[in-house]
């Protein structure tokens, strides 16, 4: 019995997207923490006051890093 297995070619537009898609997630995961770095510097230099708000404001972009990873993991796996 012979079995038909088609093999698909890899494109240069597939190596592309997966190129795309190394630096989306590149940049979902980076910018909302150091945005989060900049901003609770600034707050912290403004109230003169020990790092705090650069820590709060750092893990605010950790879960909106890991947010924005979720919803472009599922982005992924729809298409």
């Amino acid at each position: 019995m012979k079995v038909n297995k088609k093999r698909r070619s890899a494109s240069p537009y597939d190596t592309w997207w997966y190129v795309s898609l190394v630096g989306q997630v590149g940049l979902v995961v980076t910018v909302p923490m150091v945005a989060g770095v900049f901003i609770g510097r600034f707050v912290d230099n403004q109230l003169m006051s020990p790092p705090i708000a650069t820590l709060v404001f750092l893990l605010v972009g950790i879960i909106v890093s890991l947010f924005n990873l979720v919803q472009l993991i599922q982005q992924i796996l729809a298409r």
